[in-house]
C-alpha cells in the first residue's frame, strides 16, 4: 500500500465533505443579521481569517444553544414551522448558510422542543436565529459595547 495521495483519493474526499453539510434558507431580522455581521468582522479581524463566513458564526451560535438547551431530547421528528416572521415591522433580509447534517439535526431537536415542550407554536426560524443572536451578544458584550474602540 502506498501513501501516495491520487486524484482520485482528493475527489472522493472533496464528495464526502459536500455530503457532510446542507444549505440552509433562512429569514432572519434585519437588526440580527447586522450584529451577526458585527460579530464575524470581529472574528476576521482579531484571527486575520478572511474565510470566516456567517455559517461560522452561526454555527458558533448554535454552539452556544447546544450549551445552554443541553437538557432537550434528541433524534425528533421534524416539527412544521411557522411561515415567515412574527413581528411583522421589523425588516428582514433573506440569506442563506451552510451547515454540518449535526447542526441541522440539532435544529429540528431544538424546533420540536420550543414548538411542543415550550408550547411556542408560531416559532419561526428568524427566532431561532435572534435567540442565537442573543447568546453570541451575551458571550461577547465587549464586541456590542457603545465604547468599543
Amino acid at each position: 500500500m502506498s501513501d501516495d495521495f491520487t486524484l482520485e483519493d482528493f475527489k472522493k474526499s472533496k464528495t464526502e465533505d459536500k455530503e457532510k453539510k446542507k444549505r440552509f434558507s433562512i429569514i432572519i431580522y434585519e437588526k440580527d443579521y447586522i450584529d451577526l455581521q458585527q460579530y464575524k468582522n470581529y472574528k476576521i479581524q482579531k484571527d486575520k481569517n478572511t474565510n470566516f463566513t456567517n455559517s461560522d458564526v452561526v454555527t458558533y451560535g448554535l454552539t452556544l444553544l447546544e450549551k445552554k438547551y443541553n437538557h432537550i431530547e434528541r433524534g425528533k421528528e421534524k416539527a412544521q414551522l411557522k411561515r415567515g416572521t412574527r413581528i411583522v415591522d421589523e425588516p428582514t433580509k433573506g440569506t442563506s448558510i451552510v451547515l454540518a447534517q449535526k447542526w441541522l439535526d440539532f435544529i429540528n431537536d431544538f424546533i420540536y422542543h420550543k414548538i411542543f415542550n415550550e408550547y411556542k407554536i408560531e416559532f419561526t426560524r428568524a427566532e431561532l436565529l435572534r435567540e442565537i443572536t442573543e447568546l453570541i451578544k451575551e458571550e461577547n458584550p465587549k464586541i456590542y459595547s457603545k465604547n468599543r474602540i
